[in-house]
């Protein structure tokens, strides 16, 4: 007797679930730690907190996510 495709479905839907909360925690990681250090020791000239073009791109970012989120869905 063939099996249903519910557990398939199941198992498909839990392996997404298991990537998208990989991928964000990846991605917090990468802000928090690396974008920082990235910035203040290769972006920041002398004088210039580096934390003001770490708000300045993650501002742009946002910006371009808001624009583009209704065009791509």
């Amino acid at each position: 007797m063939p099996q249903s495709s519910v557990s398939e479905d199941g198992a498909t839907l839990l392996y997404v679930e298991r990537m998208t909360t990989h991928f964000v925690s990846f991605a917090t990681t990468v802000l928090a730690a690396f974008f920082p250090i990235f910035l203040s020791d290769y972006w920041a000239p002398e004088g210039v907190d580096s934390t003001t073009y770490l708000a300045y791109s993650t501002s742009v970012t946002n910006a371009l996510v808001a624009v583009m989120s209704p065009i791509m869905v």
